[in-house]
Parts: structure tokens; C-alpha cells; sequence
């Protein structure tokens, strides 16, 4: 009897981990997927000359919410400095719980500065994208 007990014990928590480790990796499906959305809305934007850092709270949420308008804001207007970590936000539609960051910057190798030959310009942005502090998806933008 106690053999079975243990048995249907080891059974009952393998079961566990198996749907543990499936609700994970939809969890991270649904990350992935949403921050390639993000990305596209992020590409799709005007690089702009808008002053560095003038980005309102408003238009970031019109650019990140889950419509085809991507509002009034561009990627100058959120561009940061080298040693800024990026502005978090929050998507309301999205059905789990973490810490989205965007940053844009003209640090393109991400050393700290923009002192390299082909940084520091405003032609040529860097876009990342993290989750819960990782890096998601990065992308280099030029002006046409």
C-alpha cells in the first residue's frame, strides 16, 4: 500500500512539472510573438528629428496598443542616451505579468558611448527590446 501511495505521489507531481513546464513555454510563445508585434509597430514608425527624450507617456501608449494606429510619436523622440537603460511600460492587453523596456539609442554596439565612427548620429537609431530585463529583439534603423 505505501508502494502505491508513493507511487501515485511520484506520478502526481511528474504530472505537475509536465504542466508547470507547458504553461512556461506558452508563456514564452506569447512573449516572443508579442514582442515581434512590438517590433514591427516600432520599425513601421517614422525615424523623425523630434528632440531626444520628448516622447509623452500618451504617445507611447498609442504606439503600444493593440490597434493599427501607431499614433504621433517616433523613434528620435524616444531615442535616450548611452547610459539610459530604456523606458518601461505597460501593456494592458497583454495576459501575463512582466516589465517591458524599449530603448533607442545612437549607442549602436551598446558600449556605453557614442563615440564610435558610426555612432552618435541621428540618422541611424538602435531599437531593443526587453522582457523582465532580458533582451528580446534588437534592430538597427537608417533614415531612407
Amino acid at each position: 500500500m505505501t508502494l502505491l501511495a508513493g507511487s501515485l505521489g511520484a506520478i502526481t507531481a511528474g504530472v505537475q512539472a509536465c504542466q508547470d513546464s507547458v504553461e512556461e513555454t506558452l508563456r514564452q510563445i506569447d512573449v516572443i510573438r508579442t514582442g515581434r508585434d512590438l517590433m514591427d509597430r516600432l520599425t513601421r514608425l517614422e525615424l523623425g528629428n523630434d528632440p531626444a527624450g520628448s516622447v509623452t507617456n500618451a504617445q507611447l501608449q498609442e504606439l503600444l496598443d493593440d490597434d493599427d494606429d501607431l499614433g504621433t510619436g517616433t523613434l528620435s523622440s524616444m531615442r535616450l542616451g548611452p547610459a539610459d537603460l530604456g523606458t518601461p511600460f505597460e501593456l494592458a492587453w497583454f495576459p501575463h505579468p512582466g516589465n517591458w523596456t524599449i530603448r533607442v539609442t545612437s549607442d549602436l554596439n551598446l558600449d556605453g558611448d557614442e563615440a564610435d565612427e558610426t555612432e552618435g548620429r541621428a540618422d541611424v537609431l538602435r531599437v531593443d527590446l526587453y522582457f523582465d530585463g532580458s533582451p528580446l529583439l534588437s534592430t538597427i534603423r537608417v533614415m531612407d
